[in-house]
């Protein structure tokens, strides 16, 4: 049998009579295993073959590509996909050359996913076209291995989607003022529903802060973000006087108000900074409520300073009315005179007093009124056994059905004895060192049975002072963090393993965002390019490629960040002496 098969021009003269030629042909037609399609080329105004027309497709053709003999509608209207494939780019060229030519193509598209076969020849004025596809044959075990790797790829990917959006469900439902700085800039990420009514309906996602609140410029508030951005050290704010144009009004005088907030660095894999989480609340409120308070204590301190001094000029003229024997008559007429006069200030002193008395009163009614209403957890400790004074409902329903007013807190909580909780309590206590921590984890019983769970806090810890200035007790402001904290420690989980997930597959996995930058690349990014994956992370496609790499992929990468989702085979020059052929698809990320 010889290894090259003889080309056919025409039959034979003894079977041409025997073998009609159009018998003969529809014959092939019919019984073929192989796909037959007839294109007929489509020109524009220059003279440029745009497409093809769809004349035939044989039976074999017809169940291959599920459509009917003569489906209508032009070829690039059926697969538009082959532009980027570079399938229609071999037919047009078969055609323009004359020449029978070959191809081997992945095709996933259009409603298609096969490896498909195709050969192509110029006939008469059109184009035939013969392909095979390998639906019915045995996948190898590298088609198997790369579809089971873009299966858990989009596993993964999907359950990461899952976990960041849950996240972001969390904060968003959170009572607290939360935004995600990203950048050097400080560029809006992320904003929860209390942060976004700071500045009413102004945009603030995806705006650097400078440009989005220009009004902070002058206040401490950027050269904070710059700080903890490049020392990565977390910084805590307890009352700042921070100035907004809250109504976005953009009014010269703006609203005075008072924070409570925490900047605390965000680390990328490797390590470095790449952004700030940011938790506020306004205190504002107590900081007033407090302000007069301590006005109110300075009124009477001045009243006590009046009475005193009028006790000490009553007293000396009691000396004078003493000594002056010869004027007596005057002295006691003048010391009558002056005890009513005296009367009256004092009675005028004790009426002031009263009222400055009432006044601290209803003031101090009033800040119980705000802790009891207040969506914080809120208790005060008096005395150094650190005795509930006051527990507010939000601290309460911590404990259900435990009695905590007028108990020692060991004595209420005996799960926190040998806490670390205890001890900073005391250290506030003893020092008068305010105390703020983020996400600690303390055991405690919710319910009378005793059994502790771990549930976590943000807290602050303040002394509290008595008219002589002395500590007399602690307040506490907590915030229940569990669900957050607990999100965070399975999100941080789901990325741990997404990263041995994607390290563990020998194909190069990336995502780069629309300016065409690396935000994540796989462990097989080391050995094509003697890198370290994260040292590729922010760094244009382009310089890691190279350029003559890049040219032969850009713009198929336009089109996935068009939306369009590619998969194509390409020859990549990627340095000298390292050069690949590669097949690659592209997956948009759509929002």
């Amino acid at each position: 049998m010889p290894d090259v098969a003889t080309p056919l021009t025409s039959l034979p003269d003894d079977l041409q009579a025997a073998y009609p030629a159009a018998d003969l042909l529809w014959g092939v037609l019919e019984t073929s295993l192989t796909g037959l399609a007839l294109y007929a080329p489509l020109w524009d105004t220059d003279g440029q073959l745009v497409d093809f027309r769809i004349d035939l497709l044989n039976p074999a053709a017809q169940r291959m590509l599920g459509q009917p003999a003569r489906p209508g509608g032009t070829y690039l209207q059926h697969y538009p996909h082959t532009l980027a494939t570079g399938v229609f780019a071999f037919h047009r060229q078969a055609f323009e050359a004359g020449e029978p030519a070959q191809l081997k193509v992945n095709y996933q598209g259009d409603g298609l996913d096969n490896y498909f076969h195709l050969a192509a020849r110029r006939v008469g004025q059109g184009l035939l076209v013969s392909f095979t596809d390998t639906a019915d044959a045995a996948r190898t075990e590298v088609e198997l291995a790369l579809r089971a790797s873009q299966a858990q790829a989009q596993a993964a990917q999907a359950e990461a989607d899952l976990q960041r959006q849950q996240l972001h469900h969390v904060l968003a439902q959170a009572p607290a003022m939360i935004c995600i700085l990203g950048g050097p800039q400080h560029t809006f990420q992320f904003v929860n529903p209390p942060y976004q009514a700071l500045v009413g309906d102004r945009p603030l996602v995806g705006k650097p802060i400078a440009e989005a609140m220009p009004e902070l410029v002058g206040q401490p508030i950027f050269g904070l973000l710059d700080q903890v951005y490049q020392t990565g050290e977390t910084f805590y704010a307890n009352e700042m006087l921070v100035q907004l144009d809250h109504a976005n009004h953009g009014r010269a005088e703006l609203d005075k108000r008072y924070y409570n907030f925490i900047y605390q660095a965000r680390h990328e894999v490797g390590g470095a900074v790449d952004g700030i989480l940011v938790f506020a609340y306004d205190v504002t409120p107590q900081v007033h409520a407090r302000q007069q308070v301590e006005r109110a204590h300075a009124q009477v301190q001045n009243l006590n300073e009046e009475l005193a001094a009028s006790n000490e000029e009553l007293r000396a003229t009691n000396e004078e009315y003493l000594l002056t024997n010869t004027a007596l008559q005057q002295a006691q007429q003048q010391f009558a005179q002056l005890t009513q006069e005296l009367e009256a200030r004092v009675q005028e002193r004790t009426t002031s007093l009263q009222q400055a008395q009432a006044a601290a009163e209803q003031q101090r009614s009033q800040l119980v009124r705000l802790f009891q209403q207040a969506p914080a957890s809120i208790c005060i400790l008096r005395g150094p056994d650190l005795v509930y004074e006051l527990v507010n409902p939000g601290y309460q329903q911590l404990f259900p059905g435990r009695p905590l007013l007028d108990k020692p807190l060991l004595k209420a909580l005996p799960e926190l004895t040998g806490s670390p909780v205890w001890d900073t309590l005391r250290h506030v206590y003893d020092t008068g060192q305010t105390h703020v921590d983020q996400a600690v984890r303390i055991p405690l019983a919710r319910a009378a049975d005793g059994v502790p769970e771990d549930l976590y806090f943000n807290y602050v810890f303040q002394a509290r002072y008595d008219e002589r200035g002395q500590i007399d007790g602690v307040l506490v402001f907590a915030f229940e963090v569990t669900m957050q904290v607990r999100a965070q420690q399975a999100s941080e989980a789901s990325a741990h393993q997404l990263r041995l997930l994607t390290d563990a597959l020998p194909v190069l996995i990336s995502y780069v965002d629309r300016e065409r930058r690396y935000q994540f690349a796989n462990e097989a990014y080391r050995t094509w390019f003697d890198q370290a994956p994260a040292l590729l992370l922010g760094r244009p496609v382009r310089e890691v490629l190279g350029e003559p790499a890049y040219a032969a992929t850009h713009h198929y990468m336009a089109w996935a960040l068009a939306g369009e989702r590619l998969a194509f085979d390409a020859h990549m020059p990627y340095r000298q002496g390292f050069t690949k052929y590669i097949h690659t698809d592209y997956l948009p990320d759509v929002q």
